[in-house]
């Protein structure tokens, strides 16, 4: 299973996130047989197979610290709406906390709806893990809706529409 990359590392420069990690800057990688930074030992050792990457850098006051890698989005490759979400996540993972100063706007703006956000947990792999368990809170807001869309689908009123289809047909 995925356990098997738990703890595993790569020199800096080595692999994707070993080239995210020296770079200091997010990467897409829809197709790896095609990108020769890709590191395909995981895949030797383990058996599975990684088709795309998404990997962004954990930054920290303006160092790198680590990388967090996505590998085969199940439809498809990664987007720049994933990459998007990545680095989002990333941000509050890479420090373990947050800013005072953040943690206020979030959670004492008048208005607030939901429940308050807690600090991120400084273990990377357990927040990632957390993460996962909630659904993607704290980023909801963007679930709720796609949720909101999915309930109301069969309504006359209602079309859902890939948007590739759209451009296609508007092109």
């Amino acid at each position: 299973g995925s356990d098997f990359v738990l703890g595993m590392r790569l020199a800096i420069g080595q692999g994707i996130a070993g080239w995210v990690f020296q770079q200091g800057e997010p990467v897409l990688v829809p197709d790896t047989s095609k990108d020769t930074r890709w590191f395909g030992g995981f895949d030797r050792d383990s058996g599975f197979t990684t088709r795309s990457i998404l990997c962004v850098p954990l930054l920290a006051k303006g160092q790198t610290i680590g990388a967090i890698e996505a590998i085969n989005k199940d439809s498809g490759p990664f987007d720049e709406e994933d990459l998007r979400q990545l680095t989002l996540m990333a941000a509050p993972a890479a420090t373990g906390t947050c800013g005072q100063g953040a943690m206020v706007a979030m959670n004492e703006t008048p208005g607030l709806v939901g429940p308050k956000i807690d600090r991120p947990n400084p273990d990377i792999v357990a927040y990632f893990r957390e993460w996962l368990d909630r659904d993607g809170f704290p980023f909801w807001a963007f679930w709720e809706n796609i949720r909101s869309w999915w309930e109301v689908r069969h309504l006359p009123n209602v079309m859902l529409v890939h948007f590739a289809d759209l451009k296609r047909d508007m092109g």
